[in-house]
């Protein structure tokens, strides 16, 4: 992936992550402008962002909705964290974002294993404590797919 597209899709993720922790919500001006620049790119060019074939962006996109509809349907995430992931699919394809729900999922398995161990967890951070999102039964998400976003294009995902 070039290094612009590398640093484009990084920025947009950390500021869906950061609104995200503030509000317990993300944009839809951040999430549908980033679901259309996808699709577009995939349309004039005839691969994704990332370089993936269009056959493999749509089926991101396909799987991003897969794996996000049933837990914002049961009220686990929110429509911020679908477009999200539908985004990523698109402009990267498959493949990525299976690495990247697959890297979210550990960092959220090892986040909720090390936060009884915190002492101090700034406002912020509480909106990622489990027991919180047992209570209001959403999380925010979108830190996780950002490291997960981050970790696939260490990898070369």
């Amino acid at each position: 992936m070039p290094p612009l597209a590398i640093s484009l899709i990084l920025l947009w993720a950390g500021l869906c992550s950061w609104q995200d922790l503030r509000g317990q919500r993300i944009s839809n001006r951040l999430t549908y402008p980033a679901i259309l620049v996808a699709l577009a790119w995939l349309l004039l060019f005839h691969h994704s962002i990332a370089g993936a074939t269009p056959a493999d962006a749509v089926c991101g996109g396909v799987l991003a909705l897969a794996f996000g509809l049933p837990g914002h349907i049961r009220g686990y995430f929110g429509g911020g964290d679908v477009k999200l992931l539908a985004a990523i699919g698109i402009a990267a394809g498959a493949s990525f974002l299976l690495y990247v729900v697959a890297v979210a999922a550990l960092s959220l398995v090892v986040w909720v294993l090390l936060l009884p161990r915190l002492t101090a967890i700034r406002r912020p951070l509480q909106r990622l404590a489990p027991g919180l999102a047992l209570g209001q039964k959403r999380l925010a998400y979108a830190p996780f797919i950002f490291i997960g976003i981050g970790v696939a294009m260490l990898i070369g995902g």
